[in-house]
């Protein structure tokens, strides 16, 4: 099944970092345009100045719209650009140095942990250059002390940025685990059913192509439970999932929607399509039972079908049909797949 996660990377978190970070730059530019005015290093000045006017131009545009890394990468390059430059500068101290500190944190903040190591990895190891070069004829510039003191205090923040957020990619990945996943089987959560099917009848649109709803439900599931005890029902349930990832197609997706009720969405399959996949499924559950503390355990499904946009084009609309289809293979005997209103209609009284 398709493993691709469905909320996508949600990095405008970021957006409000990035737009701090831009006002401080801003502020801090105009303050040195006019000190290096002042001090008469009119070059290095009117290069500030520009960048200032550049970074206001560039805050108006990120204030009003999504956070990207190419934003932000318009944002760094040409600031730690100008620090390099400044470094080079043959009028500037040797102080000018402790910018460097701020490579990894702003970096990091900016672009995550892997872009964020290869920016501030390149743009520390140019600082460190261009500052060996520049004081080499200067002996408190090169001292040993001072030298293992900054490089100290620099690497103590580049891993500190490094490990901060690789524990918070740990953590927000977890965090989006949680909220997609159906923590017992592993499958996609109801609460992602929806989401997926807009996304997928989005594309089935533009490829003019059709989109199967399938839902699919355990036959006597309370049986099972009242006769084996609930931990059978997990179990059960477990197996039922594994059934599905092994004979699904990479880009099916499939949902435990509660109990013992599963929701599959196939793209790019027609009725026909569907009926037959479905049918295979319902196949293999009923030829795989599963295994619990020695006992096998029996099971079958009824499956209902429903195809976007042939049978509707809302979403609640085709997972309603499909429902109600599944119902009616209930009713019709259990274990079989109904895929259209062919069959002849019967009153739908729940059975499970």
């Amino acid at each position: 099944m398709e493993a691709e996660n469905p909320l996508g990377v949600d990095t405008d978190f970021r957006r409000p970092a990035l737009v701090a970070l831009m006002i401080f730059a801003i502020a801090f530019l105009a303050w040195h345009t006019v000190a290096e005015f002042l001090f008469g290093i009119t070059l290095l000045a009117v290069m500030q100045l520009a960048l200032g006017l550049y970074f206001a131009v560039l805050l108006y545009y990120v204030r009003r719209h999504p956070y990207s890394k190419g934003l932000a990468l318009s944002f760094l390059i040409p600031l730690l650009s100008l620090i390099l430059l400044a470094m080079a500068h043959p009028d500037t101290p040797p102080n000018v140095f402790i910018w460097v500190f701020l490579m990894p944190v702003f970096a990091y903040s900016l672009l995550g942990r892997k872009l964020g190591f290869v920016i501030s990895s390149t743009g520390t190891l140019s600082a460190l250059l261009a500052y060996l070069f520049h004081y080499a004829k200067t002996p408190e510039g090169i001292h040993p002390l001072v030298l293992t003191n900054v490089l100290i205090c620099l690497s103590s923040i580049w891993v500190a940025m490094h490990l901060y957020e690789r524990n918070r990619e740990k953590t927000t990945d977890e965090l989006r685990r949680m909220a997609t996943t159906d923590e017992l089987t592993g499958l996609h959560n109801r609460r992602q059913l929806e989401k997926i099917f807009d996304r997928l009848a989005s594309a089935a649109d533009r490829q003019h192509d059709v989109l199967a709803v399938i839902v699919m439900d355990l036959d006597h599931f309370k049986q099972i439970n009242d006769r084996f005890g609930h931990h059978a029902g997990d179990k059960v349930l477990v197996h039922v999932a594994m059934l599905l990832r092994n004979h699904l197609r990479g880009s099916d997706w499939a949902f435990r929607t509660g109990g013992e009720e599963f929701c599959l969405l196939l793209p790019m399959a027609n009725r026909d399509g569907a009926v037959t996949a479905a049918e295979m499924l319902r196949c293999q559950i009923e030829a795989q039972p599963c295994d619990f503390e020695g006992r096998t355990i029996a099971l079958t499904a009824s499956i209902g079908i429903a195809m976007y946009p042939e049978d509707g084009l809302a979403f609640e609309t085709l997972l309603s049909l499909a429902d109600e289809r599944m119902y009616r293979a209930k009713q019709h005997g259990r274990n079989r797949v109904i895929g259209d209103d062919m069959d002849e209609d019967v009153d739908l009284i729940v059975v499970r």
